[in-house]
């Protein structure tokens, strides 16, 4: 993995990006020729790579088929020999949701990428998708709440240790 430095605000970089692959509208090869049109130096594409340890339909709304990740890595690599230069390059990463239940078999199988960067990420408390919908949240008791938000947030320090 790549360390990288904060360059301070806007300075030709965009590292938090998605395509169609998960739920982006446009096409990685639209998505990184844009970047370069654009004048960012350094882009990152980094669609969401979910595997719960649970069935979930609702992640399957927005995140990469995950037996699609060969196909994106692939892709990515052709696009960065083909548009990479002095004055753009292109990183691949992911978007990975962290669960205490699999993280080790997560890390494990994505060691196997020549991933660039991942981005820690928290979208369930339990089973209960924390951002899909607002109207989820409607019925729930305030101490349904605060059990879901302090799941979040041990969820959250679990990601970033």
């Amino acid at each position: 993995m790549e360390k990288f430095v904060y360059p301070g605000p806007g300075i030709g970089y965009s590292m938090h990006n998605h395509s169609d692959f998960s739920d982006g509208a446009s096409s990685l090869r639209e998505m990184c020729e844009a970047a370069k049109k654009s004048g960012l130096r350094l882009f990152g594409m980094s669609d969401h790579w979910v595997m719960p340890p649970f069935e979930s339909e609702e992640c399957n709304t927005w995140r990469m088929d995950p037996a699609r990740l060969d196909e994106y890595v692939e892709e990515l690599l052709k696009l960065r020999a083909e548009l990479e230069d002095e004055n753009f390059s292109l990183k691949i990463g992911l978007e990975v949701d962290f669960f205490f239940e699999n993280v080790d078999e997560i890390l494990a199988n994505l060691k196997k990428y020549p991933l660039d960067y991942m981005i820690g990420s928290v979208h369930y408390s339990g089973t209960f998708s924390v951002d899909h919908d607002a109207a989820d949240w409607a019925d729930l008791s305030t101490a349904e709440r605060n059990n879901i938000c302090v799941g979040y947030w041990e969820k959250v320090c679990g990601a970033a240790a």
